[in-house]
């Protein structure tokens, strides 16, 4: 077997732009969308959350309409994307339970990045240089609208919103006859059958769902003790039971202290809004952009491997994690059939 590098391509985004940063690409060219007539003009989003929460997180999405300039100072880095435990986490939103997961990332990209632009900072001021290395990470966001660059908007349609109720949360919350693992299994509960509600009984589709988790929550019950030295994780169990619902659609969990602007080491507004809406819409069977690939019949497949150690064996398993094409939409593989015996 012999292994190659392959030289990083380029991105390809609407009208033909080509480019290296994808911020900078969408600024210029436009979503890929715009070239493959697969473009999106709106995405329909519900919500599901306290009626408080839902009122706070439509402030917060309709505040990424309009141009967000990116802070002027230095900020920490957080990586954008990782793969932790075999789950791919595309920005923030998904992510935020397992921050201390990204403290070694975002140190390691915060160096290389210190080093790539190392030549460039040398020659200027420290405030400068400041508001240098942040523009490179975090360009100013043109704003979510129906102009260019993004020609696309969220649209909520308030019958499709549906409201969990505070006093059921405060109930369960205090009800000292469940243990922790029953409370949270019944506040998953909440949310799967307004999920499943809102699947099966809206009148309008939603193309997207953002639940919204109450700080009070997510502090007490996001991990916990499970059995056998194991921890419970709220959020990849919620995700697990919404994804095996029949005709379900996408959904982002969206804790109450990012909405709200309270979360330690939040992005700035910029970042989020960057982060967010190109997610969404990727999420939306959009494409932001595209590889430039000479040969458009190119697939990419990632392989994991899991070694099993025991008393009697010593083995390695693998398996395709991730199949996509040069688009980055999945690729499903069909075997031969073949006789069970």
């Amino acid at each position: 077997m012999r292994i190659e590098l392959l030289k990083e391509p380029f991105l390809e985004f609407g009208n033909d732009f080509v480019s290296d940063d994808p911020k900078m690409g969408i600024s210029a060219g436009g979503f890929f969308s715009l070239s493959n007539n697969t473009h999106r003009s709106e995405l329909h989003y519900a919500i599901i959350g306290t009626n408080s929460n839902i009122e706070d997180v439509k402030r917060w999405i309709s505040a990424f309409e309009n141009s967000i300039e990116a802070k002027s100072e230095e900020v920490s880095v957080i990586s954008e994307a990782a793969i932790i435990d075999g789950e791919v986490f595309d920005n923030i939103m998904d992510s935020e339970d397992d921050e201390s997961l990204f403290k070694e990332l975002a140190q390691e990209a915060k160096e290389q990045i210190r080093n790539d632009l190392k030549a460039e900072l040398s020659e200027l001021d420290t405030a400068e240089s400041y508001f240098t290395v942040n523009k490179r990470l975090n360009p100013d966001f043109p704003g979510f609208n129906d102009a260019h660059p993004f020609y696309c908007k969220f649209v909520n349609d308030e019958a499709n919103n549906i409201v969990i109720k505070e006093a059921q949360i405060k109930e369960i919350m205090e009800n000292d006859a469940l243990i922790a693992f029953d409370k949270v299994i019944k506040i998953c509960d909440l949310y799967i059958d307004s999920y499943r509600f809102l699947i099966e009984k809206s009148l309008s589709k939603a193309e997207v769902c953002f639940i919204t988790i109450p700080s009070k929550v997510y502090k007490k019950f996001s991990s916990i003790p499970f059995k056998a030295g194991k921890f419970f994780n709220l959020r990849r169990y919620l995700k697990a039971q919404l994804i095996t619902i029949p005709n379900a659609i996408p959904v982002q969990i969206i804790l109450e202290d990012t909405f709200l602007g309270t979360r330690r080491s939040l992005q700035d507004m910029a970042m989020q809004a960057w982060n967010f809406c190109v997610a969404n819409y990727y999420k939306n069977a959009g494409t932001p952009w595209t590889l430039s690939l000479k040969d458009k019949n190119t697939c990419f497949i990632g392989i994991s491997f899991h070694k099993v150690l025991s008393s009697e064996n010593n083995v390695v398993r693998s398996s395709v994690a991730q199949a996509f094409n040069y688009e980055g939409k999945r690729i499903i593989f069909v075997g031969e059939q073949f006789e069970s015996h």
